[in-house]
Formats: structure tokens, sequence, C-alpha cells
């Protein structure tokens, strides 16, 4: 169950957020990044990771990546109690990927700043665009 906590995650942040339909556009593009960078890096994931997973890269962690991406892209619209519930998913799902030796620390590392990077990116965009539709909605 805990290797799915990131796509719940994303659920939550779809209903949460005010542009659901932009949200899952970028996290789409999340998606797309993590799999660029995986296939630009190439680095392997551990060695005693399960023999399905040992097929792909590990760096970024996708888990970690898509977490953080949603926790970052919600965080301006949600309480403080939901921050605190995204912060702990994020934190459960990256200790979650090292722990079951599908990633090491530095690829769950490095997936969480990809991924909070450009959910804050892929926010402030969704910000720059509503301003944009409301001023032209004035004229």
């Amino acid at each position: 169950m805990l290797d799915h906590l990131p796509y719940m995650m994303v659920g939550a942040a779809t209903v949460l957020t005010s542009s659901p339909l932009l949200f899952l556009l970028a996290w789409f593009l999340n998606v797309l990044v993590n799999r660029l960078l995986k296939n630009s890096i190439k680095q392997p994931r551990p060695k005693d990771c399960d023999t399905y997973l040992k097929k792909s890269y590990g760096m970024p962690s996708c888990h970690s990546q898509n977490a953080s991406f949603s926790s970052a892209f919600v965080w301006f619209e949600i309480t403080d109690l939901q921050k605190m519930i995204f912060v702990l998913l994020t934190l459960v799902t990256m200790a979650q990927r090292v722990v079951s030796h599908c990633h090491s620390v530095s690829q769950v590392l490095v997936g969480s700043v990809v991924g909070a990077i450009f959910g804050l990116i892929c926010f402030q965009l969704l910000l720059m665009l509503q301003k944009s539709v409301k001023k032209q909605s004035m004229f």
C-alpha cells in the first residue's frame, strides 16, 4: 500500500487544487521529466532491489518526485494541517523507497528536489496564466 502513496497524493492534489486539469497536465509533464532524467543519467538501482525493477534506472526516484511535485503544487492552496499531511506522506514515500531497496538515498533526494522545484514552477506558471486570463477578460 505504501508503494501507492504518491498516486493517492496526486488524487488528493487534483481535488484540492483550483485547477485540476492543469495540475494533471503538469503532473504528466513531471512524469515525462522523470523519464528523460532517468534515461539521461542512467544510474542503476541498488544491487539488492527486486529483479523486476533492475530493468529500469533508479535516478531520480519517480515516486519521490511525484510526491514532492504534488506537495509543492498545492502548497499555497491548502491549510496548514493539509500541508503537514502532504509533507508526512512525502517523507514516508521517500523512506519506503529506500527501505524497500528500490532506490538509494541520493536517488530519493534528487527525485524529491526535482519534483518540488518542478511543482513550484508549474504552480507559478498557473498563477501567471490565471492573471493573463483575468486581464483579458477585463477588456
